[in-house]
């Protein structure tokens, strides 16, 4: 069995944790390996929920309210000593033979530093991404073609991903904060410092999608945030109409018909060692589509 510490992340919710726990005991990972981590704004889940979870053997940990789920997950990493860590949500189900199917993968390889299979949606079947055979080992260009043509839910499987621990502490030791794209830049670090990130075609869970979702809100400036940490670790590497192109696919018609020179500058500023007449003829470029769109 995999060396392993599962976190159960809560919030304000003792439904799904309660649902969450049993099915991690269910899936045969060991009592002693879960852990579920409560950073609720109130009281609620832990008068719940403390006594079921010392009841079933699973430790329960209590948090100060913890700002962002990244920094609960920063706090919980510097608990444990396993060699991996899953951080579940407490609005997802996993699949019973998620962990099986984890070590499956892992034995592949001599390393691996991030894992994940396909997702349902609130118990509904759809692709998350095409795998190649049994799994892809993720490149650059396959994780931002995942985050930036993803504007669907059913891209976002980032719950369910299993973690090397030494990658995601020092991934979240260097964090940047992009709003609903956070999980991108934890990926990116891992990719960028040459880890191995996997991707099965294997369903391992259910994404509970609702209406509190970071996910379910459009986020400009979160989406242009995305572009400039791209482009400042990786423009040198990457061609620069690639990167425009990308860029284009994070904005639906509607939002590029009200982009504006604002934002625009935004992004602007980092290219700064792109050559200057590139940056122009973009703009021109800009230009002219939102004029076609308009008509």
């Amino acid at each position: 069995m995999i060396n392993i510490c599962v976190f159960i992340l809560t919030r304000n919710r003792s439904v799904g944790a309660k649902l969450q726990v049993e099915r991690a005991i269910e899936s045969g990972i060991g009592k002693d390996r879960i852990i579920l981590s409560d950073n609720s704004t109130n009281s609620n889940v832990r008068k719940n929920l403390e006594g079921f979870a010392v009841s079933k053997g699973v430790k329960f940990c209590r948090r100060d309210n913890l700002p962002t789920v990244f920094d609960h997950m920063k706090h919980c990493v510097s608990e444990t000593s396993e060699d991996y860590v899953m951080f579940l949500h407490d609005d997802d189900i996993i699949e019973l033979d998620i962990f099986s199917n984890y070590e499956i993968i892992i034995n592949k390889f001599d390393a691996i530093d991030a894992v994940v299979g396909r997702n349902k949606i609130n118990g509904k079947h759809y692709d998350t991404f095409k795998a190649v055979d049994d799994y892809t080992v993720v490149s650059l260009e396959t994780l931002v073609e995942q985050y930036t043509y993803g504007r669907d839910p059913y891209n976002s499987s980032f719950p369910f991903y299993l973690f090397r621990t030494s990658s995601i502490k020092d991934a979240l030791d260097s964090h940047h904060d992009l709003g609903v794209y956070s999980d991108f830049s934890l990926l990116l670090d891992i990719i960028i410092k040459g880890g191995v990130v996997i991707w099965t075609e294997k369903i391992v869970g259910s994404y509970g999608w609702h209406g509190n979702n970071l996910s379910s809100h459009v986020d400009m400036d979160a989406r242009i945030k995305m572009v400039n940490l791209l482009v400042q670790t990786q423009a040198r590497k990457l061609k620069f109409e690639k990167v425009f192109g990308w860029f284009f696919t994070l904005f639906t018609i509607d939002q590029l018909k009200n982009f504006n020179f604002q934002n625009f500058v935004k992004v602007k500023k980092y290219f700064m060692y792109i050559n200057f007449y590139e940056i122009t003829l973009y703009a021109c470029r800009l230009i002219r589509i939102r004029r076609c769109i308009k008509r």
